[in-house]
């Protein structure tokens, strides 16, 4: 807790002033009887109403702080993670194999990276940044090195990986990254039940490098992650959050009518109203996104249904502001709607005119930790 809030100022001090609580911690963990550790004890789990049972080592090893009662207000939800310095700590000092010598004690990682990702949904609300790429490298290649995927599920970290690589131009590392995805896994990253947006950024990501895999001629790669999802909705979605990544991001115009395409083949296959189709929101949106003049018409008869018109109208305006159009991007706001609504649409078209290409380098955090459905709509339905 202490590195995190320094690592959250201005300045590298974290490290220097968490090291010595880490030597401390380990000194005093190294006396403590194995028969004691071993003790089966019962802790909270993500939410304050469910319990599960874990030997009380888990208090140590799992790589971050850990508590077995509520640590804060118990309606709350827990994020099981703060900073990643300890475990960075571990492997500097060559101690990783020493504290992990047990290969079940690897899948305390497993809630770790799950618990990484809820903190990483939604960071104007959780206030945590993520693990620096570099570092995350070190601990996927240390978790290899263990062989540790025969034993957890390391999917989450592969993703976050793969979006951080493409951000990168490392494009080689971000299509291996991919390629160490367990697709038959996959779907364990949509089984948070908590907070729906979380479920909806899992989806994010794999849109995310669905659309560089696409640009980067990997389009049969990107294929097998969508294969994963039964639902055409879900599928629906993902090519079509996909096609506007490509658009918004300047990705030839190939690109993401391809995958827009592929979204309208899985949204045809849909085809009862009594059905939740969120993802005709996302369609429409990479109609805009595409070409606002030729697919307007087309976009607004997609969502003539929908139950989140006003989602779709904002980002309409949005990809007609981001085409220069902003005569056309004001005369989207229905007449009737209230001065609030009017103020977050206005909104909308205004932020439109820094994205991407005008957006300097240094604002790309500010956007990165907008609450998600600022930035755009998602919605996962899930497959069970």
């Amino acid at each position: 807790l202490l590195a995190q809030r320094y690592e959250m100022r201005n300045g590298n001090m974290a490290e220097s002033v968490a090291t010595p609580y880490f030597e401390s911690a380990l000194t005093y963990y190294q006396q403590v009887s194995t028969a004691y550790l071993n003790q089966s004890i019962s802790i909270i789990g993500l939410s304050g109403s469910d319990i599960i049972s874990a030997s009380r080592k888990i208090l140590f090893l799992h790589p971050d702080y850990r508590v077995p009662f509520h640590p804060f207000e118990p309606r709350s939800i827990i994020q099981g993670y703060n900073s990643a310095l300890f475990v960075k700590y571990l492997i500097d000092q060559d101690l990783f194999d020493q504290i992990y010598a047990e290969r079940e004690s690897l899948r305390y990682f497993e809630l770790w990276f799950s618990d990484y990702h809820v903190a990483m949904s939604s960071r104007d609300w959780t206030q945590r940044d993520p693990i620096p790429f570099e570092l995350l490298e070190r601990i996927a290649a240390t978790l290899e090195q263990r062989n540790a995927v025969q034993t957890i599920d390391l999917n989450l970290l592969y993703l976050h990986l793969a979006v951080h690589a493409f951000e990168r131009y490392e494009v080689e590392e971000g299509i291996a990254y991919i390629k160490s995805i367990r697709t038959d896994r996959l779907l364990n990253s949509f089984q948070y039940a908590n907070l729906f947006f979380m479920n909806a950024y899992s989806l994010e990501l794999v849109a995310s490098v669905l659309a560089d895999l696409t640009v980067h001629d990997e389009f049969e790669l990107g294929y097998e992650l969508v294969n994963v999802f039964r639902l055409a909705v879900n599928r629906s979605s993902l090519y079509g959050h996909a096609s506007t990544i490509a658009s918004n991001n300047g990705m030839p115009a190939e690109v993401a009518n391809r995958l827009l395409d592929s979204a309208r083949v899985e949204m045809i296959r849909l085809d009862n109203p009594s059905l939740p189709q969120p993802n005709r929101i996302n369609v429409a949106v990479a109609m805009m996104f595409a070409d606002p003049e030729a697919h307007a018409d087309e976009a607004y008869a997609v969502i003539k249904n929908s139950e989140e018109k006003f989602w779709a109208i904002n980002f309409f305006s949005y990809a007609l502001a981001f085409h220069g159009n902003l005569y056309d991007a004001r005369q989207q706001i229905p007449d009737m709607v209230s001065t609030g609504d009017r103020t977050f649409t206005l909104a909308y078209i205004a932020s439109a005119q820094n994205q991407p290409a005008n957006n300097p380098p240094e604002w790309r955090r500010f956007y990165n930790n907008e609450f998600l459905f600022i930035r755009r709509f998602l919605q996962y339905i899930r497959e069970n």
